[in-house]
């Protein structure tokens, strides 16, 4: 079972992964399509209480 602070570390990784991929995207679908990502893990963080990327707990 995964830890709070594991979740929180996965859910940074893949939106950071995600709005890197949204500024090099080739297409303006797959730009749509990695911001959304984008929009969901930083909705995971949310839900577990981290509004602001750079805030640690």
């Amino acid at each position: 079972m995964t830890t709070r602070e594991d979740d929180i570390a996965y859910f940074r990784r893949r939106l950071a992964s995600s709005e890197r991929q949204a500024g090099e995207a080739e297409t303006e679908a797959a730009r749509a399509a990695h911001l959304k990502l984008a929009g969901h893990y930083r909705e995971k963080l949310i839900a577990l209480g981290i509004r602001d990327q750079d805030e640690a707990d």
